[in-house]
């Protein structure tokens, strides 16, 4: 629901800059700025919406960097306007400038997406998968007896303990999560995964 309302206000964001871009110079209102610091802050904004908008925030800024240049090209063909290489710099350096800031606000909430510290429950017939919060993130079942799991096309118990402890261990492979090591530890010893049960 947030994405569709933050393209839809991108859209609009976009629709405005090409209106603003292409009507004659009297009917677009002006905020007495100053044109270059205009082109900035509307490319500063309407980047900064799709890029939280879209999954993509660096094909966005390069969609809207050939934007810039095109709508600058376009102002030649309009009888009052001309095209202007600064302006069209003005709009590349507000894409440049939220496409980055966007960029890095999700590499910084990319790198703490779980507090999973690797605990496993036990359960009767299974295995649970906890955070650090307590909060339940995988249940992983299997049966005791072999040949039971292989009539009904099912993991061992084994298997999912085994499928368990891969998956409390995967945000510490993927570096994301501080594991459970003492300071100066071997950097080659496994990490240490909790049982509880």
């Amino acid at each position: 629901m947030t994405r569709r309302l933050f393209g839809a206000l991108g859209a609009t964001g976009l629709a405005a800059l090409v209106l603003a871009t292409l009507l004659p110079t009297g009917w677009v209102p002006r905020t007495g700025l100053g044109w270059g610091k205009e082109h900035f802050l509307m490319y500063f904004a309407t980047t900064t919406i799709l890029c939280i908008a879209s999954r993509r925030p660096f094909v966005v800024a390069v969609s809207l960097i050939v934007c810039s240049v095109f709508l600058e090209a376009l102002q030649g063909l309009t009888p009052d306007r001309f095209p202007d290489f600064i302006a069209a710099l003005a709009g590349m350096a507000g894409v440049i400038s939220a496409a980055t800031l966007v960029m890095l606000w999700n590499s910084a909430n990319a790198s703490f997406p779980c507090t999973m510290d690797g605990t496993v429950k036990t359960l009767d017939g299974g295995f649970k998968v906890v955070d650090a919060n307590g909060q339940s993130l995988a249940y992983v079942y299997g049966h005791a007896d072999p040949r039971d799991a292989e009539i009904a096309k099912a993991l061992t118990l084994d298997e999912a303990r085994r499928i368990a402890s891969n998956l409390a261990k995967l945000p510490a492979l993927l570096g994301r999560v501080r594991i459970n090591r003492q300071p100066n530890a071997d950097l080659d010893a496994p990490s240490k995964v909790r049982y509880w049960g």
